[in-house]
């Protein structure tokens, strides 16, 4: 059918070109055109003229069979053309009907899919509302869980906050005590040294060891009465160790007296806010009194202008501050038309004295409030938690909702793991430092050890010491020379003397 179609405007083309040549030629298969026949296209003669009168003898000259053959080819053209139109309707028609046929059929299954739909979307509705209800729940217990861990959180580090304190005192005082027995013993290998050198003295001098045993006796007495003083310091630093003991524990006493007082202060304040309530109920009433007062009173002064310009605001209120045996003192008359005024006065300083009493009650709520702020934000958050989660309820993708839902369970349970992990490293510090506080006790016991060890090993140094000098003392007994004797006894006095100026500068 294209085909023909474009063949039909071929020929029209074609005919239209040999009738605007005006050359008479013989027919090559197409059809004949229309601008050649006056009664085909009349307004082509309207509008030429002088062409259709030039041509009138060459269309006279032209066969008429020819022009017949024409119109019987362009009759046919027409007639196979309309023959090939009227089936490609029917086609199209019948192409329809199968169309809305299958039409038909695809709106029957898709009202049986969007049945079988409906039916499958209300029974996951109805799961996904016990899962929703179950999701709360276990988001509900997490959040519990999630302030009982923050609440055990904060105890730990505050124990671990006093206990690192406590420990660092100690071990401050520890470190003093090792700084003083090094000093201690840097003293005492001085002493040593010392003695060491006497002796060798007394080995080359003799005749001197009695008043060097004097010497040594009270020396002897001297690190004694140090060994003493060692004692005490280490059963003060024991006293010291219960007293921090006992500390923790009033601490920890006095922790719960301020719970305590946290709730009583907690009931005040509600007890104070009904209070404060009550005294603005009546501040209201007595507001609206002091509005009616003062409407009488604009009425008044529009009766008495006179005597209401003679009395100022000054002297009304010294009259309500006189009380009513102020006037009865004075009953006169012109005070009458001012006792309105007085008394709206007198509710105006009783107002501004409730003010003053509310004010300061809410000075005592503001304060109260400063504890419990903390409650209030957290249960902000939560209200604020729950209603998104009603927004995310009321919308229509449900898969998100269970995903979002999941997601924060997943969250919650990752915190609750966090705060887990974080509880097991404050105990694993509280842990560290009560075995560094251990350590440090140990270090302390074997130091004090040492130090009773090396006053052992003094002791037998000097026992040793006296042993060689009695010896040296027998024999010196045994010789003969009796001023030599006397000049060792008067030469080892400023030496022993020496020897115990030097422990006692010790």
């Amino acid at each position: 059918m294209r085909s023909r179609m474009r063949g039909f405007t071929h020929l029209m083309t074609s005919g239209d070109a040999e009738t605007r040549e005006g050359a008479p030629h013989s027919w090559d298969g197409g059809m004949a055109s229309p601008t050649m026949e006056e009664h085909f296209y009349p307004f082509l003669i309207e509008r030429r003229p002088s062409y259709l009168e030039e041509d009138d003898e060459e269309r006279r000259e032209e066969d008429l069979s020819l022009v017949l053959e024409r119109k019987d080819k362009d009759l046919l053209l027409a007639a196979e053309l309309g023959k090939a139109l009227l089936e490609r309707n029917d086609y199209l028609e019948k192409g329809r009907e199968a169309l809305e046929e299958e039409l038909r059929e695809i709106r029957e299954r898709l009202e049986q899919d969007k049945h079988a739909l409906r039916l499958k979307m209300e029974a996951k509705d109805g799961e996904w509302k016990a899962q929703i209800t179950d999701l709360e729940s276990d988001l509900a217990a997490a959040r519990l869980q999630i302030r009982q861990l923050t609440d055990n959180h904060k105890e730990c580090g505050r124990e671990s906050a006093s206990a690192v304190q406590e420990l660092s005192e100690q071990n401050q005082r520890l470190m003093e005590q090792v700084a003083q027995a090094s000093q201690m013993e840097k003293s005492l290998t001085l002493q040593l040294e010392t003695l060491r050198e006497e002796n060798r003295e007394l080995t080359l001098r003799r005749g001197q060891f009695a008043p060097v045993l004097q010497s040594l006796h009270a020396e002897n007495a001297l690190l004694l009465e140090k060994k003493r003083d060692m004692e005490s310091e280490i059963k003060t630093l024991r006293e010291d160790n219960e007293r921090t003991q006992i500390l923790m524990f009033h601490l920890k006493e006095t922790v719960l007296q301020l719970e305590g007082q946290k709730n009583e202060t907690e009931t005040k304040m509600q007890e104070k806010l009904d209070e404060v309530e009550g005294l603005r109920d009546s501040q209201r009433s007595l507001q609206i009194q002091v509005r009616e007062l003062q409407e009488e009173l604009k009425l008044r002064d529009s009766h008495f202008p006179l005597q209401d310009s003679r009395y100022s605001l000054h002297s009304e209120m010294q009259e309500t501050s006189s009380g009513p045996e102020g006037a009865s003192m004075n009953p006169m008359p012109q005070f009458a038309g001012q006792t309105p005024g007085s008394a709206g006065h007198m509710t105006s300083y009783k107002t501004q004295r409730e003010q003053e009493l509310i004010q300061e009650k809410e000075e005592e709520i503001a304060r109260l409030q400063d504890l419990l702020n903390l409650q209030y934000v957290e249960i902000k958050s939560l209200q604020e938690e729950v209603h998104k989660l009603r927004e995310m309820l009321q919308q229509n993708d449900r898969d998100s909702i269970l995903r979002q839902a999941v997601s924060d369970r997943d969250e919650a349970i990752m915190k609750k793991g966090e705060l887990e992990l974080e509880l097991a490293k404050c105990r694993l510090e509280k842990e560290s430092m009560s075995r560094q506080l251990l350590s440090a006790v140990e270090q302390k016991v074997l130091l004090s050890q040492e130090l009773e060890a090396w006053q052992d090993d003094m002791q037998i140094v000097i026992n040793q010491q006296l042993k060689s000098q009695r010896e040296q003392e027998r024999t010196s007994e045994t010789a003969p020379s009796t001023p030599t004797r006397r000049d060792s006894h008067k030469r080892p006095r400023d030496g022993g003397s020496g020897i115990f100026s030097i422990f006692k500068r010790i």
